[in-house]
């Protein structure tokens, strides 16, 4: 068992951390640019532009510069306001978190055609979700000489609440949409074409809704 606390166990895994925000900044970047095309729909006109890609274009945006950000604080060797960069940092990766989960949600609401019940369910779990994203913001960073930025007061029991709790909350979104897709219709004795046609254009709304490039 290594002794996660010394000098040379820390060095490593701030290694494979640098390595990892690296290889994740470009992952993202090549995928990007290339879905670029639909931005350049949507400013032509091409494509009509909708109110919930509001939460779509920011989730992305946001979490291109939160990942700019990430680099910059590994990688400069220039003193910078520690401060300001982390505090940005979290805040623009954590809102990008809940905007992914609204967007997931915002198909189940669709999928379930605007119940009431579905929508005051889920806008619940959302105002918990972004309680949760913003009092995790809050951290210290400082600039050390020959080490860089470095966090020297945070609650890491708050970014892992957060997370737990995103990972509910997308399971529940997944649960309503399965169900209202599959097992509703059977529950209610629906058969023949009319009502295969019906869930098989929610399925491919659902789908379209997930990767707007794709609608």
């Amino acid at each position: 068992m290594p002794n996660w606390q010394s000098n040379s166990e820390v060095a490593t895994d701030t290694l494979i951390y640098i390595k990892l925000i690296h290889a994740l900044m470009g992952l993202y970047a090549w995928e990007f640019i290339m879905s670029l095309d639909f931005e350049w729909a949507i400013l032509t006109g091409k494509k009509k532009f909708r109110w919930p890609l509001i939460f779509y274009f920011a989730g992305r945006y946001l979490l291109l510069f939160a990942m700019i950000g990430a680099l910059i604080g590994v990688d400069t060797a220039v003193e910078v306001n520690c401060q300001a960069l982390y505090v940005f940092n979290q805040l623009a990766g954590d809102a990008a978190i809940g905007l992914a989960s609204i967007n997931l949600s915002l198909r189940t609401i669709a999928v379930w055609s605007q119940n009431k019940w579905i929508i005051g369910i889920l806008v619940l779990i959302v105002l918990g979700h972004w309680s949760l994203i913003l009092q995790s913001i809050p951290l210290s960073a400082t600039w050390v000489p020959g080490v860089g930025c470095t966090i020297t007061e945070s609650n890491p029991s708050l970014p892992t609440i957060t997370f737990i709790y995103t990972m509910c909350f997308d399971f529940v979104v997944l649960c309503l949409t399965a169900y209202k897709l599959a097992w509703a219709p059977r529950r209610a004795g629906s058969s023949g074409l009319h009502t295969k046609r019906k869930r098989s254009k929610k399925l491919v709304y659902a789908g379209q809704k997930s990767n707007p490039t794709l609608a």
